[in-house]
């Protein structure tokens, strides 16, 4: 007889089918649902229909993390809360399962100034911050309406690769924050690294239709359109973002962009 377990996609390890949280690591188990037979193993998985995904030509710019004082929403009380144990086996996860990715990381700034980072590199399993995650996640829990809280959390997740939690927040907040360009931005780019590139462009498009002027969602649309094969879309938006501002990272950027590719 089958026992049906739900199999974790981040590190692998069986919880009890109505478990949404793994034990072990704290990833989404909603995700997928296997059945292990519990007298022989499963059966390797099928190999994809289509070719794996390419890497990105060209790397996203992020937006500063930063938080808003607008009404916000509440916290979806599925929401993981973390044991030391949970932190522990989601970092020995990290430095097995982590690749290094090539990213520029070129972020606005609040208040018009500081430093911008050239291309560098992310590494994608690095450990988390675990204490500002928690400190993040007590903040939510003692003020759940509290859009700073929330926006605050999303990042600290986003920034730890957690990268489908950081989806649920970031919609969260912008659920009653709708008019927050730099949150949408991050939200696409979420979706970019999941490599949903049409929910990428959705979020980023409403986020310079409602801010014409944000060149940092212009160049990122540029991105993502380049990776997803759209060159003519790529082109315009790269176009649009060097137009913005030639002078600026982004503007730069940009130009260098359609020298290589266009």
């Amino acid at each position: 007889m089958a026992e049906e377990k739900n199999i974790c996609a981040s590190c692998g390890s069986a919880n009890a089918h109505d478990a949404l949280i793994c034990d072990i690591c704290g990833h989404d188990l909603t995700v997928k649902m296997e059945v292990v037979e519990s007298t022989a193993e499963a059966a390797p998985a099928a190999a994809p229909s289509a070719p794996a995904k390419t890497a990105p030509k060209a790397p996203l710019a992020k937006p500063k993390k930063k938080s808003s004082g607008k009404a916000g929403a509440k916290s979806p009380a599925s929401d993981p809360v973390f044991s030391t144990m949970q932190w522990v086996a989601i970092t020995i996860a990290a430095f097995i399962l982590g690749g290094v990715i090539t990213a520029s990381l070129l972020p606005s700034t609040e208040s018009g100034q500081g430093s911008v980072q050239d291309e560098g590199t992310m590494t994608q399993g690095a450990q988390p911050d675990l204490q500002r995650l928690n400190a993040t996640k007590a903040a939510l829990d003692a003020n759940p309406n509290d859009p700073a809280a929330i926006l605050a959390y999303a990042n600290a997740l986003h920034d730890a690769s957690m990268t489908d939690q950081a989806i649920v927040q970031y919609k969260s907040y912008l659920s009653k924050n709708a008019d927050d360009p730099d949150a949408r931005v991050d939200l696409g780019i979420c979706y970019f690294e999941k490599q949903e590139f049409a929910l990428a462009i959705e979020e980023m498009e409403r986020a310079v239709t409602d801010h014409p002027d944000h060149q940092l969602g212009t160049y990122n649309l540029g991105i993502v359109n380049l990776n997803a094969g759209n060159k003519e879309k790529a082109r315009e938006w790269f176009t649009k973002a060097r137009d913005m501002d030639p002078n600026s990272p982004h503007g730069k950027n940009a130009a260098q962009l359609l020298s290589e590719h266009f």
